[in-house]
């Protein structure tokens, strides 16, 4: 099969999991798959979706703080998702994502090559420890080893 192939067909619950007769099946509906943060402005919730760089793969955890120190509160995910069924494929295009605020609810995507971030593997936490007077961003990796990062700074 081809990526065409893939992006052209419409699957059926039986192409995902086994069924019989005997099977009851609750229905569910997903209408948003993308990656987005909610805004909380007092009365509703406003979703804005994260830059395009988000979408690239699953996103298993976030850390929230102002990373860059500029008084707004920028976004570091990881994710990745290695075990799926072999029909969807998987999930592995996160690298570790970093986005800096821009103070509107919207984010400035950091290429990798920037941030220094190159996280390998599926991501089941992110999280900041001090070593010494550094920040060090820790990725929990499942099945593999701990990695951790320094963002580079410009």
């Amino acid at each position: 099969a081809t990526y065409q192939h893939y992006a052209e067909r419409v699957a059926e619950i039986n192409d995902l999991v086994a069924l019989d007769e005997s099977t009851k099946l609750e229905r569910f509906e997903i209408d948003e798959l993308r990656s987005l943060v909610l805004i909380n402005d007092d009365v509703n919730f406003t979703a804005m979706s994260l830059p395009i760089e988000f979408q690239y793969s699953s996103v298993n955890d976030i850390l929230l703080e102002d990373i860059n120190k500029d008084g707004i509160i920028d976004i570091l995910t990881g994710g990745n998702m290695l075990y799926t069924h072999i029909n969807l494929g998987r999930l592995d295009g996160d690298y570790g994502s970093l986005a800096f605020g821009r103070g509107d609810g919207t984010f400035e995507y950091i290429q990798n090559d920037k941030s220094g971030l190159m996280v390998k593997g599926q991501v089941s936490k992110v999280n900041k420890i001090l070593i010494g007077n550094n920040v060090n961003y820790v990725f929990a990796i499942n099945n593999d080893s701990i990695q951790f990062y320094q963002l580079r700074r410009e």
